[in-house]
């Protein structure tokens, strides 16, 4: 099917642009998509790559092929644009629609108002409409070709119950494919990029963390497109511009290498606890397991919500965690609620949740968790603000150990946050491989006072999400800043020799 395509696309006509009004060319890169996304028992397909490359031109010229050309259009069949709203799905549909004007076919009928937006095919009855993103309009829609167009920016709470009407969707017409693209999106649980991973097919340009960012051949990995100086030569004078930009704007730079670069990033400034790549940096499949003594940190939540522990064992650096949250409501519903679906199942199955019965979790659910994972601590740390409960939760438990309370602001939280990063920069603390501690890094942000004190943010404080899951990060914090504080307690004592 696709030599068909793409002998259609050769046969349309640039309407903007440097190329405006020769015949469309193919690029090597899109040749290569288009054979595997339209392959043989492909029905999801999936690309990724820096903004101004092109993609909306290729996607514009597949669907109107679908329509158009007679050795793929299937008669009375549809070809449906999804993107975050109407507004964004006409930027697709305007590619289109000057597609369609270029080849002055009476057959080929363009609707553009502000009710709709169609092009129809008079002979065999195909169309074109333009949706935007919403689970409950897809049930019972049978298109041809879905083109869903950035699903990074998708509401994360919304998307997959989106992703799901339109997979069940596929099917009833005979070779029918979703293909999906957009930047790459920074979240570490997210449905584009679990997409991506998931995809029958999946075409990804994207530099890599450790290329030099103001490096042409590093833009090239990341935009194909910018290979043909002849066509792309305004683009390449951009990214120009925005490089020499992002050299002296830590603002612009984000920008530059989230949307040029497609690294995966934010594409804003936000004051996160630490970067992804520093906690990759002491990320070890071999890392020390917690042995006693080790320092207990805990993030006691309030109700319905999670409470978190963290284990760290100073001599060693080894750091870990576990979370516990109440059985009601059930974890489904909760997901949904929270914006991260499929995370708490996940974080089941991989071990480091657990459910309490009821509503609430105790302080003695918490601590049983801790203890039944790594034993009883030596110090636990927590908030003082619930020290009262936590100390009747030892009491009960019977569990003697020494407790540290510290404040949650700026006085005891800048400090805590000092040390956490100083120990994580230095690659004092190991930790596995976790998604639990991995997601709750991209939740923790950190907000800071007139002389510079950084202290964990809560609520929608620093860009954090009002229900983001940062409490294990929280108990981290706690538990490694113990550590190093109290580190030389937990040293060996030298033994000393004499000669005689």
């Amino acid at each position: 099917m696709h030599k068909q395509v793409i002998q259609y696309l050769e046969g349309l006509t640039v309407s903007q642009g440097t190329a405006a009004g020769k015949p469309l060319e193919v690029l090597p890169w899109q040749r290569r998509f288009l054979k595997g996304a339209l392959a043989d028992g492909v029905i999801e397909a999936a690309l990724s790559m820096a903004r101004g490359g092109g993609k909306s031109t290729l996607m514009a010229g597949l669907g109107m092929a679908f329509i158009d050309c007679d050795a793929v259009a299937q008669r009375a069949s549809e070809v449906t644009i999804l993107a975050a709203s109407e507004k964004q799905g006409r930027i697709l549909f305007n590619h289109m629609s000057r597609f369609a004007e270029a080849l002055d076919k009476p057959r080929l009928k363009v609707y553009s108002g502000l009710s709709e937006q169609r092009i129809v095919n008079l002979d065999n009855r195909c169309q074109v409409q333009v949706m935007a993103a919403s689970a409950r309009a897809l049930h019972g829609a049978a298109p041809a070709l879905i083109l869903a167009d950035e699903v990074a920016q998708w509401a994360p709470s919304k998307a997959p119950a989106i992703l799901a009407a339109l997979r069940t969707g596929l099917g009833k017409i005979p070779d029918s494919r979703l293909i999906a693209l957009g930047t790459r999106s920074a979240g570490t649980l997210d449905p584009w990029k679990e997409f991506i991973e998931t995809a029958d097919f999946a075409q990804v340009h994207a530099a890599k963390k450790d290329d030099p960012i103001y490096h042409c051949r590093t833009w090239e990995r990341a935009n194909p497109s910018l290979r043909r100086r002849d066509l792309f030569a305004p683009l390449l004078k951009v990214y120009r511009r925005d490089a020499l930009k992002a050299r002296t704007s830590e603002r612009i730079r984000q920008s530059f290498r989230a949307l040029r670069l497609n690294q995966g990033v934010s594409d804003t400034v936000q004051n996160f606890l630490v970067t992804e790549d520093y906690w990759s940096a002491i990320e070890r499949v071999t890392a020390p397991a917690i042995t006693k003594p080790y320092i207990l940190g805990l993030d006691l939540g309030g109700t319905a919500a999670m409470t978190a522990a963290a284990a760290f064992q100073p001599k060693s650096g080894a750091l870990d965690g576990i979370a516990v949250l109440p059985s009601k409501p059930e974890l489904q519903l909760r997901e949904i609620e929270d914006g991260v679906p499929g995370l708490y199942r996940r974080l089941l199955t991989e071990g480091s949740l657990t459910l309490s019965p009821g509503h609430v979790v105790p302080v003695e659910a918490l601590l049983n968790a801790a203890v039944k994972r790594w034993g009883p601590p030596v110090v636990i740390v927590a908030d003082r603000y619930r020290k009262g409960e936590l100390m009747d939760g030892l009491e009960s438990l019977g569990l003697r150990c020494r407790l540290v309370s510290r404040g949650m602001g700026f006085k005891d939280g800048a400090e805590d946050v000092r040390r956490f990063r100083e120990a994580v920069l230095r690659k004092k603390v190991a930790v596995k491989p976790s998604l639990l501690y991995r997601q709750a890094l991209t939740e923790a942000r950190t907000v800071s006072d007139v002389k510079g004190n950084e202290k964990l943010a809560v609520r929608s404080q620093g860009g954090r999400r009002r229900r983001g899951r940062d409490d294990v990060a929280a108990a981290a914090v706690l538990a490694v800043a113990e550590g190093i504080r109290q580190r030389r307690s937990f040293q060996r004592p030298r033994i000393r020799t004499y000669r005689v």
